[in-house]
Formats: C-alpha cells, structure tokens, sequence
C-alpha cells in the first residue's frame, strides 16, 4: 500500500528531485509500479533504492526508465545480482550510454 501511494504522489508532483528510498522493503512488484510512474515522471533526477529487494527482474524495469525518462540522471539500485545478470545490465549502459 505504501508503494501505491508513493506512486500516487509521484504522478503529480512538481517539485520532488531527490528520493531515497533505501531500506524500505521495495521488492519485484514495487519496483514494477515505480518503474510505470517514473516513465512518466519529469521533476525526479535522483533515486536509491539501496538495500532493498529489487532483485533481477525487478532491477529490469529501470532499463526501460532509463531509455525513456530523461530526467532521471542518478539512479542507485544498491542490490545484490546475480552474476551474469549484473554483466547483462552494466552492458546495457555501455550499448545505450549514460546521461
């Protein structure tokens, strides 16, 4: 419920550019709906997410933020990967480059 009103908020706010949202207990499904809001979002520039439970797929659906939100310039998943996973994502960043 927390992540739903979190995402709420963040469809109509104007002014918000720095969320940390370590330690919170975010996991795959939370991290999805965040993921939804922030493709839409244009005040946010830096989030973390550290120590969380994000975990591969979860971590996923910031790829497509990241290709699709501009303003989003800092982002800090903080998360344990699986190995392979975590060569896959920083080769994301060397294909599409960072902001």
């Amino acid at each position: 419920i927390g992540i739903v009103r979190l995402c709420d908020a963040l469809k109509t706010t104007k002014s918000l550019t720095t969320l940390d949202l370590s330690h919170c207990g975010i996991e795959e499904v939370g991290a999805a709906a965040l993921c939804e809001v922030l493709k839409i979002n244009t005040t946010l520039k830096k989030l973390t997410l550290k120590q969380n439970r994000v975990q591969d797929k979860g971590a996923c659906s910031f790829g497509d933020v990241i290709k699709i939100n501009k303003t989003l310039k800092n982002l800090h998943l903080g998360c344990e990967f699986d190995p392979l996973f975590s060569f896959a994502f920083r080769l994301f960043f060397i294909v599409f480059g960072t902001r």
